[in-house]
């Protein structure tokens, strides 16, 4: 009797201290809200607010950003939400892998490039 009682002892201190472990990392986990505001706010003012509130990591070139202006920001979802209110319409193109954001300047289409070319080449 007494190993059994010791048995069902261990058994639940194991699953106490599991669950205790756990539980963090489901709570961040599950909690994918971003929140972004400021006035005035560059976008890298803004990548850096995400950066310091969240495990995400951006990369870019700082002159693919350079050309958007800063706004006031009000911005809360999650990061995808986030990033597509920052980012589109400004030729910015952003790939989430992980934790990791990638940002970079929307390349020109060809056809457009070749058109233009085209159209200014006399005959």
């Amino acid at each position: 009797m007494k190993n059994l009682s010791d048995y069902l002892k261990a058994s639940l201190c194991t699953t106490a201290f599991s669950t205790a472990l756990l539980a963090p990392i489901g709570a961040q986990t599950n909690d994918n809200s971003v929140v972004v505001r400021g006035t005035g706010m560059s976008v890298a003012e803004a990548i850096e607010q995400i950066e310091k509130s969240t495990d995400y990591t951006f990369f870019y070139k700082e002159s693919d950003l350079s050309s958007i202006s800063s706004n006031d920001i009000d911005l809360n979802g999650n990061i995808y939400e986030v990033l597509a209110a920052m980012f589109d319409g400004n030729g910015i193109d952003y790939v989430v892998k992980g934790n990791e954001i990638i940002l970079r300047r929307t390349p020109e289409e060809k056809s457009n490039a070749s058109i233009s070319r085209r159209a200014n080449k006399s005959p």
